[in-house]
């Protein structure tokens, strides 16, 4: 019992010998962070074809990206997930 429990801390102590650099190395630019939005009602359903709610909706549009999106210059239509459109 003393030996597994010798074993778990060096492993533990091992894995936790990492610097900041190495840390970030493993994590993408584009992954991470932290949505906050206040909304006064829970969220029950964010399937976007069964979207019934305001408050649902909302968190919808900020999570699943549109294929097009208005330019806010100009308000014409930019691509946003589409590269070009007939």
């Amino acid at each position: 019992m003393r030996y597994y429990l010798l074993a778990s801390l060096f492993v533990l102590f091992i894995t936790s010998c990492v610097t900041k650099d190495e840390k970030k190395s493993f994590i993408s630019e584009r992954h991470g962070g932290v949505l906050k939005i206040n909304e006064t009602e829970y969220s029950w359903n964010l399937n976007p074809h069964n979207i019934t709610s305001q408050v649902d909706k909302n968190i919808a549009n900020q999570i699943y990206e549109g294929l097009v999106k208005y330019n806010p210059k100009n308000l014409t239509l930019a691509p946003a997930l589409t590269k070009y459109w007939i």
